[in-house]
């Protein structure tokens, strides 16, 4: 549960600031805390001593809360609110990079992410602008790409934009 814990944070953490995503998607996480909570559950039936009941008790509250922030969460990153535009490889073939644009629905304007992925489901978002409906992406350089008239050295993990 508390690597459960750690990974969701981190996933919150990586989308704030624009960092490599090493916490597995997100109906995975609520999955080991469903878990978590029909172990806590379990836990309970087994009355050795206060401290066992206490460690229960907290597993379920816990995992009972982060199931509900997860399940938010699987809402916000719904792979139907991005569609794929295109995706372009550097020079050498080293760096590939998925643009898409974003809709969160009526309410919102579309937006653009630019994003590299790494091995599993490590990812990183490289580019984020909102509002914006098109994306050009033109590659300068083995490692420096341009997305709509924003420079981006990737070999020094630079980034442009945040939303």
């Amino acid at each position: 549960m508390l690597a459960c814990l750690g990974l969701t944070l981190h996933a919150v953490y990586a989308s704030f600031h624009q960092t490599w995503l090493i916490a597995p998607p997100v109906y995975i996480l609520f999955f080991l805390s469903g878990a978590a909570f029909i172990l806590g559950l379990i836990g309970l039936m087994y009355k050795k001593s206060w401290l066992t009941s206490l460690r229960s008790w907290i597993t379920i509250v816990v995992s009972f809360l982060l199931s509900g922030v997860l399940f938010i969460g699987l809402f916000i990153n719904s792979p139907n609110a991005r569609e794929l535009m295109k995706v372009s490889h550097s020079p050498d073939g080293q760096y590939e990079i998925h643009v898409y644009r974003t809709n969160g629905g009526a309410a919102t304007s579309h937006g653009v992410k630019a994003k590299i992925y790494g091995p599993l489901w490590f990812e990183k978002t490289v580019y984020s602008n909102y509002p914006q409906y098109e994306a050009t992406v033109k590659w300068e350089n083995d490692y420096t790409v341009i997305i709509s008239q924003r420079q981006i050295n990737l070999e020094q993990g630079e980034t442009y934009g945040g939303y």
